[in-house]
């Protein structure tokens, strides 16, 4: 459930983006474990995730038509 504030800041909860992704909450909290996942902030117990940064981490995450790989994912083997 977003806030005011959360809206004025462009933060969407864990729980917004596991919908968004389709995958279960403790996904996002296992990547974030292992220092994977989009970029957060912590707001006091609460995770938030910037819509900015996530905008450009989904930007980083897209396949290319014609290419084998994601743009993170040539990084990671280079």
């Amino acid at each position: 459930m977003s806030s005011k504030l959360d809206e004025t800041l462009e933060l969407i909860s864990e729980a917004e983006l596991a919908e968004f992704r389709n995958v279960k909450v403790d996904h996002l909290r296992n990547e974030r474990s292992q220092g994977r996942g989009p970029p957060y902030v912590k707001v006091g117990n609460s995770v938030k995730y910037p819509l900015g940064a996530l905008r450009k981490w989904l930007a980083e995450h897209t396949v290319r038509p014609g290419t084998a790989m994601t743009l993170s994912e040539g990084r990671q083997r280079a």
